[in-house]
C-alpha cells in the first residue's frame, strides 16, 4: 500500500515539474522572440549605407538656432559637401578651421558644407546642442551645424569616423534615364525626386595630413568637384577618413592620432 502510494505521488511529480518545464521553456521562447524583434542591432543592420553613386534621401535634422535643414531647402545647390564631426575629437578639432575655409570657398560655388554631429554617447559630456552652439561661436562656423540625435542619417551615409566627408552633386536626367541608381535611390523623404535629385560621389577623408593643414598636399575633396565640374569621376572616390569612431557605429581603423593631441596641447602652451 505504501509502495503504491510513493508510487502515485511520485508519478503525479514527474508530471506537475514536466508541465512547469515545458511552460518555462515556452515562456523562454516568447520572450527571446520579443527581445529579438525589438532589438536594435536589427534595425541598424537593416540600414544599408550609400553606395558611391547611389541617389540620396533627403534628411531633415535640427540646426544649433533651432531650425531644422533639410537638402531640399537648397534649390540652387549644386551639390553638398556633408561632413561628420564632433567637438571633442581632436582630429575633428583640427578641421574646424578648414571647415571654415571650405564653406567660404565652395558655397559661394554652390556646394554649401553641412556639418552634422552624430555623437551620441556623448551628449552629457560636452556633444550636446548647447555644446555645439557654443563651439560653432567659439570656432566662426559659416555653415549649419546640425544634431543627429538618433544616428539615423550617419547610419545612411555610412560614417564612421568624425571627421569624415561625403560630396553630393546634383543628378542629372541623364544619369536618371540610364539607370546608374540602385531601386532605393529613387525614393526621396522630399516627396518628388524630380523637383531635386542628388548623388554620392566621393567620401572619407577631407585632405591628406590631418594633423597639420600646412602639410596639405591633396585635397580629396576639392579633386572630386573640380573633375565633376569637367565631367569627369573623381579619380579617388573613397579614401579611409583618420579620426575618432563614431559610437555605436564606427569600427576601429586609422584612429586619430596623438600628434593631433599633442598639437592642441602645443597650441594651448603657445609653442
Amino acid at each position: 500500500m505504501k509502495t503504491a502510494c510513493f508510487s502515485a505521488l511520485f508519478l503525479l511529480f514527474l508530471n506537475l515539474t514536466g508541465l512547469n518545464a515545458q511552460e518555462s521553456s515556452g515562456y523562454k521562447e516568447a520572450t527571446d522572440a520579443v527581445a529579438v524583434e525589438q532589438s536594435p542591432l536589427e534595425i541598424s543592420d537593416s540600414i544599408l549605407p550609400y553606395a558611391i553613386g547611389e541617389r540620396i534621401e533627403d534628411f531633415r535634422l535640427q540646426n544649433i538656432d533651432g531650425r531644422y535643414i533639410s537638402l531640399s531647402d537648397y534649390s540652387d545647390a549644386k551639390g553638398f559637401i556633408v561632413v561628420f564631426t564632433c567637438n571633442n575629437c581632436p582630429c575633428a578639432q583640427d578641421y574646424q578651421q578648414r571647415l571654415v575655409w571650405l564653406s567660404s570657398k565652395y558655397s559661394q560655388d554652390g556646394y554649401p558644407v553641412l556639418a552634422i554631429n552624430a555623437s551620441k554617447a556623448d551628449r552629457k559630456f560636452g556633444e550636446s546642442l548647447e555644446d555645439m552652439a557654443a563651439r560653432a561661436d567659439s570656432a566662426g562656423f559659416n555653415f549649419p551645424y546640425l544634431i543627429d540625435e538618433t544616428q539615423g542619417v550617419a547610419r545612411r551615409f555610412g560614417a564612421q569616423k568624425t571627421p569624415e566627408v561625403f560630396v553630393l552633386v546634383r543628378d542629372s536626367e541623364e544619369n536618371a534615364s540610364q539607370g546608374n541608381m540602385t531601386e532605393q535611390s529613387h525614393v526621396s523623404a522630399a516627396g518628388n525626386p524630380s523637383e531635386w535629385a542628388y548623388r554620392l560621389i566621393y567620401s572619407g577623408a577631407l585632405d591628406n595630413k590631418p594633423a597639420d593643414m600646412r602639410k596639405v598636399t591633396r585635397y580629396y575633396i576639392g579633386e572630386a568637384i573640380a573633375l565633376h565640374e569637367e565631367g569627369y569621376k573623381p579619380a579617388l572616390e573613397r579614401v579611409e577618413p583618420m579620426g575618432c569612431t563614431i559610437e555605436g557605429i564606427g569600427t576601429q581603423g586609422k584612429l586619430c592620432p596623438m600628434e593631433a593631441l599633442e598639437n592642441r596641447v602645443k597650441e594651448a602652451l603657445g609653442d
